[in-house]
């Protein structure tokens, strides 16, 4: 995930999740958490959602505990 948005920091969260094969509320989920841990911030657009990498780390899988 962190590789798709770092290749286009544009990119929409619909699309994310058709690239990593994930729902759209899973990928929010995932999104909220990489922001309060610091590793993305996100500017909202207009209608759809962008996001942006502050930093991304080239080998971050994050598993969602439980």
């Amino acid at each position: 995930m962190l590789t798709a948005i770092a290749e286009d920091h544009r990119i929409r969260i619909r699309d994310i999740a058709a690239r990593c094969r994930l729902t759209e509320r899973a990928v929010q989920k995932i999104i909220a958490d990489l922001e309060e841990d610091g590793y993305l911030t996100h500017t909202r657009r207009g209608a759809p959602t962008r996001t942006g990498s502050s930093r991304a780390p080239s080998c971050a899988t994050r598993r969602r505990p439980g």
